[in-house]
């Protein structure tokens, strides 16, 4: 039972950013916040799944919001993309526990939307692909078991 999202994923404006550091940063990567938007937008979630700056709401009032949630801010004293939305997801607390519905959140929602924001590179997967499979002697080198030279499917990670 998969639920397409019809709401748009929304990149704020680079004009809403109060801290200039941040809005020269949001217009600078304009482009690539678009990008990510436009497959977010694609992604289907098993549940309602609306982005937003107005976190903790019910769904009715959701709607009606600001879908715009795509945008850099400070955490921890350091700049970050920030992505924020709100999930309508139906648990039942009888078969499914605190930790499961975090996983089960984790897993909907917030890995599909790391691995759209931070793709991995394909020559890191390739060279993952190749080097779980391979020898003894590519393992050892891997974890400097082994001195150099290994065999070049073995690309330390």
């Amino acid at each position: 039972m998969l639920w397409a999202s019809c709401v748009v994923a929304q990149v704020l404006p680079p004009a809403e950013i109060k801290a200039p550091a941040l809005r020269a940063l949001q217009q600078k990567h304009e482009k690539e916040l678009q990008a990510i938007s436009t497959e977010l937008k694609k992604h289907q979630f098993p549940y309602p799944f609306y982005f937003s700056r107005k976190l903790d709401i019910d769904e009715p009032e959701q709607k009606q919001s600001d879908q715009r949630s795509i945008r850099f801010d400070f955490y921890n004293q350091r700049r970050a993309l920030v992505i924020t939305g709100n999930y309508f997801a139906a648990y039942s607390d009888a078969r499914v526990d605190a930790d499961h519905r975090m996983r089960e959140t984790y897993l909907a929602v917030v890995l599909p939307i790391l691995q759209i924001v931070v793709p991995m590179p394909r020559s890191i997967t390739m060279a993952k692909r190749r080097c779980f499979g391979s020898t003894e002697k590519d393992r050892s080198c891997r974890t400097g078991r082994h001195p150099p030279p290994c065999s070049p499917a073995c690309v330390p990670l």
